[in-house]
Formats: structure tokens, sequence, C-alpha cells
């Protein structure tokens, strides 16, 4: 079999010029199929489910230096988010139990996370922000991030400084197991309301999804525009509380469906 050939291009994370190499825009260890082995589905409008052979990634992106960096983030931040049950591949036969936040409001809950390292969790989440905001790919085109942030991003991904505070995370788990599947991150926008001195904001944020567990990437220093309890985003304190939602309840499992019926049918513009 003949080698492949890599172009020489300029490292979008380092800034050096070097053979470019593949880079997963989510690992590929949180974004297998159900059976090992099997192709992945990927949503059409209307032309059927697309079969891929792995996730996405992107040869046009970094140098091995750069990929190097990206690994030990992820090998780091996977590490931590199955250690203490964060996603599903990490629950084995012992899930995590999920603390009910209100009677009227069963599906929904919540987990306080100790003894956690929240700083490397963010910096790979934001890393993921980053790939899909500079990935040339299709697939990430509702990523597409302002040059300012995708530039913080990518200093906060080389590790040059940390914008935990400047670019918050917050996380939601899904609290019940249910389709393995991967999902694109997308922009989003969420209002948050007039609440003491602080007046009504929208602010924009980058959605990810990996492996039942949903980030939140604020694009906007939160803390200082939003009255927030600091303890539900990653911070440098013990402790940090995790919504949950059941996956039969979540955008997940809805995008699911919708995203089956389009495959098959076409766009579907009212529900």
């Amino acid at each position: 079999m003949r080698a492949r050939k890599y172009a020489v291009g300029t490292c979008k994370l380092t800034g050096t010029i070097g053979k470019l190499v593949d880079s997963h825009i989510i690992p590929k260890s949180l974004t297998k199929p159900t059976e090992a082995g099997a192709p992945l589905l990927q949503s059409t409008k209307g032309q059927g489910h697309k079969r891929r052979w792995s996730s996405w990634y992107d040869s046009e992106m970094v140098t091995r230096e750069g990929e190097d960096i990206l690994r030990d983030i992820d090998d780091a931040a996977i590490k931590e988010l199955r250690r203490k049950k964060l996603i599903w591949s990490g629950w084995g036969h012992f899930p995590p139990v999920f603390e009910t936040l209100l009677p009227i409001l069963p599906n929904h809950g919540m987990r306080c996370i100790s003894d956690f390292d929240q700083k490397i969790v963010a910096r790979f989440f934001q890393s993921i922000a980053w790939r899909a905001s500079v990935s040339s790919l299709q697939d990430m085109r509702d990523c597409r991030l302002e040059k300012e942030a995708e530039e913080m991003l990518r200093t906060s991904t080389l590790g040059e400084e940390s914008a935990m505070h400047q670019l918050p995370v917050s996380l939601i788990q899904l609290s019940t197991l249910g389709t393995i599947h991967n999902h694109s991150p997308y922009l989003a926008q969420k209002r948050f309301l007039a609440n003491g001195d602080k007046p009504e904001r929208t602010v924009p944020f980058v959605r990810i999804y990996v492996d039942g567990l949903i980030a939140h990437v604020y694009l906007e220093d939160l803390f200082s525009k939003v009255n927030l309890d600091e303890s539900v985003f990653l911070n440098e304190s013990s402790k940090l509380f995790v919504l949950s939602i059941t996956y039969e309840n979540s955008f997940q499992y809805e995008n699911m469906l919708v995203l089956g019926y389009e495959s098959q049918f076409g766009p579907l513009y009212q529900i």
C-alpha cells in the first residue's frame, strides 16, 4: 500500500511550518460506534444515512507538534471524565448517583463533583471549540467564531494562559444511557434574565456533545456581566456542580429523532 502524502503548511495551533497530520476534532476514543468495526451513520437531508468509517478529522489543521499537544490534552481530560463517571464510557456496572433537583422535575438532577482536575477539562472543551472553529471541514461550518474568541481559545489550548474565567465552561450530564452517537459542535446563544444590578443579556456559546456529556463554552466573561453561581462552571475551587437530565427528556434525544426523519424525508421545518 502506498504511503499517504501529507501537505506542508503552517500549524494553526503553534504557528510553525511543517508537515500537516490527521487530527481529530473530537478524540477518537469518544466517537466509537456502538459495535466495534461498524460504520458511523451521518444524517443527511433526504438522502438516507451516510456511512462513515471514522469520526471527524482534519488533515489541514496542525503539525505533529500541534497534534501532540492536543493528544496530551485529550488523554488527561478523558482520564478525569471517566474517573468521575461524567461520560457514559466511564460508568461500568455502577452508574453515578444523581440528586433530584425538585420533586416536580423528576427528570432533572445534579451531581456535586470534588477531587477533580477542572482546569484540564476546561482546557479540553475550549480546545474542541477552537478545533471546530479553525477546521476546514464542512461538518464544522456551524462553529465559526469571531477571531478574538478564537485566539483566546488557541492560547488557552497551548497552555499559555488559562481562560477558565474569561471563557467559562459549564457541564450538563445525561443521567440515563441512550443511543451512542456523535454531534458536531455548533455556535448558539443563551439569554440570561436581568438579575440584581445586571441587565438582561444574550451570550454566545459553543455547544459540544461527547459520550453522554454536554459542555457549554461561553465566549464572554459572564461573571462581569451576569450574576451567577460560579460553582456551576469549571473553576479553580475543589467542587463543581453538574446539572443533569435523562436522555429520554433531553435535546440530544429529540435531535436524534429529527435528524432520523430528515435523513429519510428531507428538512423538517415544523414539528
